[in-house]
């Protein structure tokens, strides 16, 4: 099969499109569970939104963010039970994202 470079890019280009195409409705079927009318998403929809970054936080957040997770993992090793926690004890620990 003689295949210019060109033709050959194109086609690999297309095969990870596909890949992408398919891992993004495996994700959207699962999804797809979960949803009802209220919160129900088409997948054209799901697609337009899954290229948009997630989340654009700074690196200071980031660490307080890593910072609140380390203080409730240490807890737990200390014996504290977050379940037995009241809500107020949990947002003392834990920085809201």
């Amino acid at each position: 099969m003689n295949m210019n470079i060109i033709d050959g890019l194109k086609l690999i280009n297309k095969a990870f499109e596909k890949r992408e195409e398919r891992k993004n409705w495996e994700i959207w079927l699962a999804k797809y569970q979960h949803m009802d009318k209220s919160n129900f998403i088409s997948f054209e929809d799901f697609i337009k939104n899954s290229n948009k970054p997630v989340n654009n936080i700074s690196k200071e957040e980031v660490i307080e963010n890593s910072e609140s997770v380390r203080k409730v993992h240490q807890g737990i090793h200390l014996g504290v039970n977050p379940k037995k926690l009241s809500e107020e004890e949990i947002q003392a620990l834990v920085k809201p994202i």
